[in-house]
């Protein structure tokens, strides 16, 4: 662990020194455990630190907590463990001490006295106030009641922590991006770099591909020529999608790349790279563009078809009966002509019911016209019943009839599938207006890509925002911001005119052109409020949000003015070194 820290870049980082006991207590323990069994019991500090999702899951929370009492149906609870206090606020609001927080909870840990969990949520009893006898909160979630459990119990063990060693909170405050760094999966540099490439592509595929060409690709070369291959970039790219695209690639985004004339090469290669053998056809098409989402012309579709059918023939040619539904193919262009059949009955059944008005009567195919139209004479191999029989025919039908193939843009891979290990993680807080609220993200910060990821409370997994640091610059917008607000109040003050302690935690990023991009694709539709959604959620306040991408500087807020500082400097290195 120590040389991993220490190639990391943090030397100085120690477990929680767990106080030694010293003269005849220590004679004690000893003889103690002399006598105790194998099972020496464990320190519950060396506990917290062998697992440190605990910490992370205090310090992240967890959206979608009913307060009891509270105006607000869906609000964030977490642990601020720069201050030691248990917090809980409306989605993507601030805290009180630096900004407009309403119906927000706040106790100090030190003040919990019990942590109750139970099957809806729990209930944290706070040291008496004066003439109360004490305060009770009540967070409860009744959709993922699991999560909300999983936070109450992770703080009752804290808690246990906190209440046997008072340094221990003074030790965690200080140093607790230790526990968040020891939170993240340890992978092998080639494996990580590979994450961070499809990472990288998610975001933008060009980027993405000049981070792989640059990063990885040379190794992927070394490999293939250990094995006495010689493959061209464009080979060992397609192999490499073939092999990754399960694995957290985004599949729209993939199929944006592939659409492209210059990435057909790639796409050859990852095509042929897939298993076919022995499947169905319609299940291999399923298969095939749950990868990735096509688009562009028709002429760009039917070659995408056209190459599948060629890598489909080629692997099943040589088994005598090609398909388990008893087609004989006799060519590639059969396939070829079979697949374009089966996207068009496909859309026919499904684009349809979508695209039409509600009480809009609409006629679909039949299995009928479908067999009639697939016999066309133009369709190569489709008019020999010996080749394709209807049986076969029918089957397909009545596969699409009832389970689409979708090819319509989906959402992104969520951000934590990606074994990435962000260099810095937290809470950042943005403002568009100094007299309105401000908005708060959690941020995570990948060096090797150069961005900073921004997500709202209503979704833990995919970003709302990503930040492209090349070409920006980063200062403190301490005294910026003193000069403007002296003798002012605004949302980041609490409404109280000459509460600027925050401002030392503040810093100002001016943005590159075109720098803060927009990563979840419910982004613009959770804008309008007067449309009707029918996605499970909704991110409040997506107009502020969608805001931020047309400015030309923010300023950001870290939670104490040393994390600006880290902030600030791991920043600065990626606006100038990507």
């Amino acid at each position: 662990l120590r040389g991993a820290l220490t190639s990391a870049g943090m030397q100085n980082v120690t477990p929680y020194p767990v106080p030694q006991p010293q003269g005849e207590a220590q004679q004690q323990q000893e003889e103690d455990e002399t006598e105790a069994p194998e099972a020496a019991i464990q320190e519950p500090a060396d506990f917290l630190w062998q697992n440190p999702r605990v910490i992370h899951n205090l310090y992240h929370g967890v959206y979608t907590a009913r307060v009891e009492g509270s105006q607000h149906l869906m609000c964030r609870v977490w642990a601020d463990l720069t201050h030691m206090i248990l917090c809980s606020a409306p989605a993507n609001s601030g805290r009180e001490s630096r900004g407009h927080a309403l119906d927000a909870v706040r106790i100090p840990i030190g003040n919990v006295q019990k942590v109750e969990v139970d099957g809806a949520g729990f209930r944290v009893s706070s040291a008496g106030e004066a003439g109360t006898g004490g305060a009770v909160a009540t967070f409860t979630e009744e959709a993922d009641q699991e999560r909300i459990r999983e936070f109450g119990d992770n703080l009752s063990k804290f808690l246990e922590v906190f209440k046997q060693d008072p340094q221990f909170g003074a030790h965690v405050q200080k140093g607790f991006q230790q526990y968040l760094w020891r939170n993240r999966v340890m992978l092998p540099e080639k494996e990580l770099m590979e994450q961070e490439a499809i990472l990288d592509f998610n975001f933008d595929p060009k980027s993405g591909i000049r981070y792989l060409m640059a990063k990885v690709l040379p190794l992927l070369h070394e490999e293939h020529r250990s094995q006495g291959q010689t493959l061209s970039d464009q080979q060992v790219i397609g192999r490499w999608f073939a092999r990754v695209a399960p694995r957290g690639v985004d599949p729209t985004q993939l199929g944006t790349h592939f659409t492209r004339k210059a990435a057909m090469g790639e796409y050859t290669e990852f095509v042929h790279n897939l298993k076919w053998q022995g499947k169905f056809v319609v299940d291999a098409l399923r298969e095939l563009f749950e990868l990735f989402k096509p688009g562009g012309e028709s002429q760009v579709f039917d070659r995408i078809l056209e190459e599948f059918a060629n890598a489909y023939y080629r692997q099943n040619e040589n088994s005598g009966v090609v398909d388990i539904a008893g087609a004989h193919f006799r060519s590639a262009g059969t396939v070829h002509s079979l697949a374009y059949s089966i996207i068009i009955l496909n859309t026919d059944h499904h684009g349809q019911k979508r695209k039409a008005r509600k009480g809009q009567e609409i006629k679909l195919m039949t299995e009928k016209e479908y067999i009639k139209s697939t016999r066309h004479k133009e369709n190569e191999g489709l008019s020999d019943p010996e080749e394709v029989p209807d049986e076969f025919l029918v089957r397909v039908f009545e596969d699409i009839k009832s389970n689409e193939i979708a090819l319509d843009p989906q959402r992104r891979t969520a951000f934590k599938e990606l074994a990435v290990r962000p260099a810095m993680e937290g809470w950042l807080c943005a403002y568009t207006d100094l007299r309105k609220p401000f908005l708060r993200f959690w941020a995570a910060f990948v060096l090797a890509v150069g961005r900073v990821y921004l997500f709202a409370d209503e979704d833990d997994v995919q970003p709302v925002l990503a930040v492209t640091l090349k070409g920006c610059k980063v200062s403190s917008a301490a005294a910026m911001l003193r000069r403007r607000l002296t003798g002012r109040t605004c949302g980041l003050c609490s409404g109280r005119a000459g509460d600027l302690a925050w401002v030392d935690s503040a810093f100002l990023l001016q943005l590159a052109e075109n720098a803060v991009g927009v990563c979840h694709q419910d982004m613009e539709q959770a804008a309008r409020p007067a449309e009707k959604k029918e996605e499970h959620f909704t991110i409040s306040r997506s107009a502020e949000i969608l805001a931020l991408c047309t400015r030309s500087q923010l300023v950001l807020v870290a939670e104490t003015p040393d994390y600006m500082t880290k902030w600030r400097e791991y920043i600065d290195d990626a606006c100038i070194a990507r």
